[in-house]
């Protein structure tokens, strides 16, 4: 084999492993995508320099997109006019002026297209990240309105059961104790009889209307196992008890909000493939932790939804504790002080 051909396949082999590595999805720190790109910029010189032609150089293209979909346009336009000009000085000695500028504009045209639709294509992105988060935040506060309604409807029958049914059956078991008193013996059976079972329906509706305002409880489970699955990717496993019903909405929307912050914090900074989710009862208090897959570039100071999820646990005596590292994903761990009337299932 040539040498010049030896080289010309290295560089592209080269090419094509880290063109696969620097324009995927997965997370990558800023540094390793750089150093992807920039290989790619100079295997592609090298193709040139080993085989000398025009057409090599529309592989800049394809760098070009990333340049437009990862990085700020003056960053962009830069790398692409120097990768321009190292094409046309590798291209010195090679073929006739006339067709080196014919085909070098036409290249430095793709490449201007290529990074305005890798910039279009990461606006894109970014308003459907952020069109799920909204999805998320409305579908969660959805399911809490729906659990709180049903909470509300059925303490208004439980009081209504309470105020008319029972002030009726009271005095009514009121006129019938009088009433065995003055009766005649042959009816005073019948009427203790029909005593006995108005006092048996008083306690009846009584133990109706207690039961209905212990149902008074905001069950989490099926809100968030109904956000969890709305979410595609990153991959949420949830882990919850199949009862989890807390005593006061106050909480139950801060464990809501809590899940739904860590979910929209995954989903537009870490780039994660995964996310484990818990929430559970622990040593007398509810506690969600959870933890993703992601690389995050360096810890971060945080931003306005988790500090409104620590003040809100703050606020009601709880606690957050969150820690975001390189190469470790975002780790969260939040507590609340549970309810003697709490039920866990």
């Amino acid at each position: 084999m040539p040498a010049f051909w030896a080289g010309w396949i290295a560089c592209y082999s080269l090419f094509g492993i880290t063109y696969y590595f620097g324009s995927t999805k997965r997370s990558l720190t800023t540094a390793f995508r750089i150093n992807a790109i920039l290989l790619q910029s100079f295997c592609v010189v090298g193709m040139i320099l080993s085989f000398q032609n025009y057409f090599t150089g529309f592989l800049m293209v394809l760098i070009a997109w990333q340049l437009g979909f990862y990085f700020p346009v003056r960053v962009a336009a830069i790398w692409t006019v120097l990768q321009s000009v190292a094409a046309i000085i590798a291209l010195e000695p090679h073929w006739h002026m006339g067709w080196r500028w014919a085909v070098t504009s036409s290249v430095v045209g793709l490449e201007a297209f290529a990074v305005a639709g890798g910039m279009l294509l990461a606006k894109e992105a970014a308003a459907r990240d952020e069109l799920l988060s909204l999805n998320i935040e409305l579908s969660s506060t959805r399911e809490l309105l729906k659990e709180s309604s049903r909470a509300v409807e059925r303490l208004h029958i439980a009081r209504e059961l309470h105020d008319v049914l029972g002030h009726h059956l009271a005095a009514l078991s009121i006129q019938l104790e009088h009433a065995v008193h003055i009766a005649p013996d042959p009816v005073r059976a019948d009427i203790e009889a029909a005593q006995g079972s108005t006092r048996q329906m008083l306690g009846e509706v009584r133990s109706v209307v207690s039961s209905m305002r212990a149902s008074e409880l905001v069950d989490l489970a099926p809100i968030l196992n109904s956000l969890a699955k709305r979410v595609l990717q990153p991959k949420i496993w949830l882990e919850i008890p199949p009862c989890l019903a807390l005593a006061d909405g106050a909480r139950a929307h801060a464990v809501l909000r809590c899940v739904q912050e860590i979910i929209t914090n995954t989903v537009k900074h870490s780039g994660a493939n995964n996310l484990w989710i818990s929430v559970c009862f622990a040593e007398g208090a509810i506690e969600v932790s959870a933890r993703d897959d992601g690389r995050a570039a360096a810890p971060a100071p945080p931003g306005a939804g988790l500090t409104g999820m620590r003040e809100r646990f703050e606020s009601l005596g709880g606690c957050v504790e969150f820690r975001t590292q390189p190469e470790a994903g975002f780790v969260l761990r939040a507590q609340l002080p549970a309810h003697p009337q709490d039920k866990l299932a």
